[in-house]
């Protein structure tokens, strides 16, 4: 089962899952770690970091199929995890701007919500308390909510993971590889501190998670998004 409180991803010791893994099947496959020690190999080989071992998400198939359901009878066709963040993504960003709009909750500008501890979906703002009152009078909607955000921290929790396992393999000494491990430390701990976290603005729907791996990792430009979660990490 996918954790969707304040940490919205579930870790055990194992190498990095490609990201294109398929979302279709049997729970993500878990390959020996990278750099790990070989059968029969002496144990004090293997460098240590001092700060455990690499975490990596593993979906039990219940809690894949659980996440593939579109939060309508329909299947969803994702074939991938990216594809189906996407999907859903989608779907959830409409039916938030559905419901304020029935509910007449007008906004100027982005508005950003956060699944706090407790469970509760908050947000800021003048329209704080009608917006809080909406996730709070549909619970199909703040399931689906933290769902998404579920997603979302399974996502960039993967990019950090694989930006890990490249430093790792890229490194040339113990050294080295002990520095990648702290990086990816400092990578989980500004992670936590926005997990749960997305932006509506125009219509589209941003995880914070997912801009502050991009962030970390360089893999994509960042956006202002980007920009304010890695600010407010530092």
């Amino acid at each position: 089962m996918v954790t969707t409180a304040a940490t919205p991803w579930t870790a055990q010791a194992a190498s990095v899952a490609p990201s294109k893994n398929s979302v279709s099947g049997g729970a993500v496959p878990a390959p020996q770690a990278a750099g790990a020690a070989k059968p029969g190999a002496e144990a004090g080989k293997t460098p240590s970091t001092g700060l455990g071992a690499a975490a990596i998400v593993v979906l039990s198939a219940a809690a894949q199929a659980r996440l593939a359901e579109s939060g309508g009878p329909g299947v969803s066709r994702a074939t991938s995890l990216d594809d189906l963040v996407r999907e859903r993504t989608k779907a959830l960003a409409d039916r938030i701007g559905g419901a304020m709009a029935r509910a007449n909750i007008a906004t100027d500008g982005p508005m950003t919500f956060k699944l706090d501890g407790s469970g509760a979906i908050t947000t800021d703002g003048p329209a704080r308390k009608a917006v809080e009152t909406l996730f709070k009078d549909d619970p199909d909607l703040a399931k689906e909510f933290k769902d998404v955000a579920a997603l979302h921290g399974i996502q960039a929790m993967q990019k950090v993971l694989e930006a890990l396992e490249r430093e790792t393999k890229a490194a040339k000494d113990d050294e080295g590889r002990n520095a990648a491990h702290g990086r990816h430390t400092v990578r989980l701990v500004k992670l936590q501190s926005v997990s749960g976290m997305m932006t509506l603005d125009a219509g589209n729907l941003r995880s914070w998670s997912v801009a502050l791996a991009d962030a970390m990792v360089g893999e994509d430009a960042p956006g202002a998004t980007a920009r304010e979660a890695a600010a407010r990490t530092a």
